[in-house]
């Protein structure tokens, strides 16, 4: 695996007299210089027993067990009733409370939704459904008549602006005498 890996340089070392055979001493370790501290100590510290008890200890009492359980359902339960809390107290509209929010309705007409003409052609918003007429237009075929004129005095189809197909507007046909429906001219 290392094959191709290269190798540092080695570099020589010179030859390091033994100092127990130099001073002819051939049992005895040579004495350190003052102020250097000892390679190893010279007898066994050992911990006292609160600290070996210490790290012996792996998991919490029953009694801790208990308390911890508790703290945590004290806990749990003031974050959860704080939520719900805010939840129903905060207004997310942004109203702070203090606006005048009173209507003056003194001058409000009340206006039954079945009477109801949003375009004010005379043909009431139920009707112009029920029609097939457009509530925002008061011609909604752009002919010249209003809505009101062709359904209930000329008869005419207030989607189409040419009911009788001859070429001529309803409206242009009506203000020149002719009748919107067919041949001739409108009866006085």
């Amino acid at each position: 695996m290392f094959e191709n890996v290269p190798q540092a340089p080695i570099k020589p070392v010179a030859p390091v007299a033994n100092p127990q055979t130099a001073t002819g001493d051939s049992g005895a370790l040579p004495k350190l210089p003052k102020g250097l501290p000892p390679i190893m100590p010279t007898k066994a510290v050992m911990a006292d027993k609160a600290t070996i008890d210490l790290y012996k200890r792996t998991g919490l009492s029953g009694r801790q067990k208990i308390i911890l359980v508790i703290v945590t359902i004290v806990v749990l339960s003031a974050l959860i009733g704080g939520g719900i809390w805010i939840y129903y107290t905060i207004d997310p509209a942004g109203n702070s409370g203090n606006a005048n929010n009173s209507t003056n309705n003194a001058n409000a007409i009340n206006i039954p939704l079945q009477d109801l003409d949003t375009d004010e052609d005379g043909v009431r918003d139920i009707d112009e459904k029920r029609y097939n007429t457009d509530i925002n237009l008061s011609d909604t075929d752009a002919d010249g008549l209003n809505d009101y004129l062709e359904i209930f005095q000329y008869k005419t189809n207030p989607t189409v602006a040419d009911t009788d197909v001859d070429g001529y507007l309803d409206g242009n046909e009506v203000d020149n005498g002719y009748d919107p429906n067919g041949p001739g001219k409108l009866a006085q």
